[in-house]
């Protein structure tokens, strides 16, 4: 398992309707040694929650009441909000055509398929962290 120092400053956004996987990835990011966690239920609460706030990962669920996944990546992607936002879906989408779409968004970065477990949130925060270098150097 990673150095948990390594993502003492991280901050994640929690975008996620089914409580069971919301509270499966926040015992897996703490396990990881996330401590900066905010949870929301769809796209409108994650928007307000990001006029103000800038995460440096999102885990963001395709199916969602009010404003689900691919809305909430238009909004974003349309408006340039959060415009160095490295988002992994986080679903349980079995279509292909779904994991298609989610990888044409800029920001998008992993495709996340439920169940949750720890070894998938950890390989989406090495994909973030390289995105960051990568971004950076570009």
């Amino acid at each position: 398992m990673m150095n948990s120092k390594l993502y003492d400053r991280t901050k994640v956004l929690l975008i996620e309707d089914d409580l069971i996987s919301s509270s499966l990835a926040l015992i897996g990011l703490t396990q990881l040694g996330i401590t900066k966690v905010e949870a929301v239920q769809n796209g409108l609460m994650a928007i307000e929650y990001l006029d103000n706030n800038f995460p440096d990962l999102i885990f963001l669920d395709i199916n969602m009441p009010e404003m689900n996944g691919f809305e909430f990546l238009n909004f974003i992607e349309n408006n340039n909000f959060i415009p160095n936002s490295s988002i992994a879906m986080l679903t349980s989408s079995i279509y292909t055509s779904d994991k298609m779409q989610a990888l044409q968004f800029s920001s998008v970065i992993d495709y996340i398929e439920k169940p949750i477990n720890i070894r998938k949130l950890e390989m989406a925060l090495l994909r973030m962290t390289n995105h960051k270098k990568s971004t950076i150097t570009a």
